[in-house]
């Protein structure tokens, strides 16, 4: 074991990690600005069928990840959330599918 002297090095590379996960956090919101702010100076067209096919396998691919946590969901409140998870992920693409 570690030991309690040794717990603030342990601290110390957790609160690193942390650091490290939000600085790339902080580096990927801002790619996602900078592409949102290109993309409503100058627009493009949407691909339909493109957009189309991928909400049709999303769909099917969520709805088949619900069916498989459709025996355990009354058992257990962790795959009830992923099946409700998975659940609404299959709705929202048949959503995008419909429009």
């Amino acid at each position: 074991t570690y030991g309690f002297r040794r717990t603030t090095i342990l601290a110390a590379l957790f609160n690193a990690i942390i650091l490290l996960n939000a600085i790339i956090l902080l580096i990927a919101i801002g790619a996602i600005l900078w592409e949102a702010i290109l993309r409503l100076t100058h627009p493009s067209p949407v691909e339909g069928s493109t957009m189309i096919w991928v909400a049709a396998l999303a769909m099917l691919l969520n709805g088949a990840s619900a069916w498989l946590f459709v025996k355990g969901k009354d058992r257990d409140i962790n795959v009830r959330g992923a099946f409700l998870d998975m659940l609404s992920d299959a709705a929202v693409s048949a959503g995008v599918l419909v429009a």
